[in-house]
């Protein structure tokens, strides 16, 4: 997974953060 973050944009990498944080609430 690590490699597929660093192909991800940091935009990306943001919105998916943001993602997982909605997500375990």
């Amino acid at each position: 997974m690590g490699k597929n973050n660093s192909k991800l944009a940091p935009e990306v990498l943001e919105d998916l953060v943001q993602n997982t944080e909605f997500s375990e609430q």
